[in-house]
Formats: C-alpha cells, sequence, structure tokens
C-alpha cells in the first residue's frame, strides 16, 4: 500500500494526516482518498499540488508500498491564493482601487511577504543540513545531525533581492509556517539520523520544491506592492494623495 500524506487544509478536510491507499497509481491513490473522504476533501483537489516522494509527477506515475504520495493545497493568506495563474495575487489594475483600498492590499501583501520569506529562510536552511548529511552519508561519515549542526552548515543563503530588509515578526502559528512544518514532518525531518538515502532524497527534493514555490510566491509579491506603491507615488504627484498616504506603514 502506498502512504498517503496530507497537509493544511487538506488534513483538516481528511480529519487525518496521514493514511494507507492500497492503488497501483496516483491517480488511483487520489480517487480513493476521494471516496474515503467526501465531497470537502474532493472540492480542495483542484488547488493542490501532488508530490509521489518529493516531486510533482503525473496521475498515471505507477505507485508502490513504500511510496508516498503527498497533498498540498495552495499557500493563502490575505488576498493571494495560488490557484490563479499568478499566484492569485490580485490583478485589479491599481489606478481603479481608492486609497485605503490601496494601502489596505499594499499591507496585506507585506505582511504575507513577511511570512513567504520567512519560511523560505527556513527551506533554505533545511535545505542545506539535508545536503550536508547526505554528502557525509556519501564519503562514509557516519556522524550525527547533531555533529553537522555543530560543525555549522554552509553560509547564509542569499535572499536572491537588493530589497533593505523590513522588521518584521512572523508567528510559529502562521498558517504558511505550520504548513511547511507538517511537510517538514512528513518528510522525516525531525528524525533525520533515522532517514535511509532514499529518504534523504525524498525529503531535499520536498523541501527544494517548497523552496522553490515560495520564491515564485515573492516575486509576484515584490511585482503586485510595487505596482500599488507606484500608484500611490503617481497620486502624490498628481495631488491626488498626501505624503502621508504614501509613507503610511
Amino acid at each position: 500500500m502506498a502512504i498517503l500524506r496530507l497537509f493544511a487544509q487538506a488534513r483538516e478536510a481528511a480529519g487525518t494526516g496521514r493514511d494507507d491507499v492500497d492503488a497501483p497509481t496516483v491517480g488511483a491513490v487520489i480517487d480513493a482518498a476521494v471516496v474515503r473522504y467526501g465531497p470537502r476533501f474532493a472540492d480542495l483537489l483542484p488547488t493542490c499540488r501532488i508530490w509521489l516522494n518529493g516531486e510533482e509527477v503525473p496521475p498515471d506515475t505507477p505507485v508502490s508500498g513504500k511510496d508516498e504520495v503527498a497533498v498540498l493545497p495552495p499557500v493563502s493568506g490575505g488576498s493571494m491564493s495560488e490557484s490563479s495563474e499568478n499566484h492569485g495575487i490580485e490583478s485589479t489594475d491599481p489606478a481603479s482601487l481608492d486609497l485605503v483600498a490601496l494601502r489596505t492590499e499594499r499591507d496585506s501583501l507585506r505582511a504575507l511577504e513577511d511570512a513567504v520569506s520567512f519560511v523560505r529562510r527556513l527551506a533554505q536552511g533545511r535545505i542545506d543540513l539535508v545536503a550536508t548529511v547526505r554528502a557525509n552519508r556519501a564519503s562514509g561519515d557516519t556522524g550525527s545531525v547533531a555533529d553537522v549542526v555543530r560543525s555549522a552548515v554552509g553560509p547564509a543563503p542569499s535572499t536572491g533581492s537588493a530589497r533593505p530588509p523590513r522588521d518584521a515578526e512572523v508567528s510559529a502559528d502562521h498558517r504558511l509556517v505550520t504548513e511547511f512544518e507538517s511537510l517538514s514532518d512528513g518528510l522525516g525531518f525531525d528524525d533525520l539520523d533515522a532517514l535511509d538515502a532514499a529518504g534523504l532524497d525524498r525529503l531535499h527534493s520536498g523541501l527544494v520544491a517548497f523552496e522553490a514555490a515560495q520564491s515564485g510566491l515573492r516575486k509576484a509579491l515584490f511585482d503586485r506592492i510595487d505596482a500599488l506603491t507606484a500608484e500611490l507615488v503617481r497620486r502624490y504627484k498628481d495631488g491626488g494623495a498626501s505624503v502621508d498616504s504614501l509613507l503610511q506603514n
């Protein structure tokens, strides 16, 4: 039987985070899950990513008893959901928004970008750690993960942006943080020492895919925030907004 792992809203809809499903392909595993968990779960699926052992695959991909099929709902929050082509970020022309709507959307997206950047950095750090453990294992080093951590794994990854950092606090119970922790836990991050080579490969692939998704979200957020800010600047120059409206938050 394949192992089915469910995260975030999918876990809530199903009432469980893990199940065993006897089915020959990824698509058949999902079909069986729909029958088992009902309409609420089925309604969520069109916006989800489906992974096999940490990688996105087509529905007809065969599965075996050692495979893990994961259902990962979209990141959501504020006015954003990954279900649309542009990560679900509002595409309304900023010029059509009033000042309150402009500031509200900009501030909401800034808060969401803080969370996206935070979990992205967490993912990058874990990717570095897992990559080092894999390399050590390949070279015959049998040291523990604690030994790797004590040796200071690599330099801090770049944020990939020239923007100055902003003071921000992201709570431990933020949806993005809990989704990332659920993903990491489901892939075995909390017990790295016990993972075999295949397990480490699945964990690494899953973390890399998650980090890549957050990088795409972050870029889309920046593009929208820049568009909203540009509209505020335009209105200030045209006399349609005060300096306070431009600089607030």
